[in-house]
């Protein structure tokens, strides 16, 4: 089964300020070989298995890296490459009825006051 690595506030690390200083360099630099070593394992297990014929699962498939942020604006070119950050998803902020419906889910079992109206506090 696959397994999912996800880092929220990935512009923390992986931003355009990410190599300024030694720590924070060290740190990008550490980040990308990991990805890059991830897509070397691709691509080494997929050509081993058109030599061999073996049927071999890839890192790739094996782990999924997400990752999050609310500055994509400032994320490193050499971050963001193709081969190493290859999708983007936009999760925009939720509308008025897609408010109410999180409030309603987050306050099941809740005791609240009777004159709460999601409606007005969306």
């Amino acid at each position: 089964a696959p397994s999912f690595v996800f880092v929220d506030e990935i512009d923390a690390i992986a931003g355009r300020h990410a190599r300024k200083d030694s720590r924070s360099r060290a740190t990008f630099e550490a980040l990308i070989t990991q990805l890059d070593g991830e897509y070397a394992a691709f691509l080494f297990i997929n050509y081993r298995k058109e030599k061999t014929g073996v049927d071999r699962f890839s890192l790739r498939q094996a782990v999924i890296f997400i990752c999050a942020t609310n500055r994509p604006d400032e994320l490193d070119a050499e971050f963001v490459r193709r081969g190493r950050i290859d999708r983007r998803l936009h999760i925009g902020l939720p509308d008025a009825k897609q408010r109410i419906r999180i409030f309603g889910v987050h306050s099941v079992g809740k005791k609240l006051a009777e004159d709460v109206d999601f409606g007005k506090a969306s």
